[in-house]
């Protein structure tokens, strides 16, 4: 059985850039034995813009 993280990166709906330093969020989960499962990005709205990224880790219990 796993057990599932979720944690929301936000990204500029004008620039585009990712809002926090994700490969140092992908680091500190990994050394709390978390592995990366997934990224997902979100669309905001009509613009098709994306809003946020799900990244998505998971641990075995």
């Amino acid at each position: 059985m796993y057990r599932y993280e979720i944690v929301n990166i936000e990204v500029g709906k004008m620039t585009g850039k990712i809002k926090a330093d994700i490969d140092r969020t992908i680091h500190d989960y990994a050394k709390q034995g978390w592995r990366l499962h997934s990224c997902v990005p979100i669309n905001n709205g009509a613009s098709g813009m994306t809003g946020e990224i799900k990244v998505i880790f998971e641990k075995e219990m």
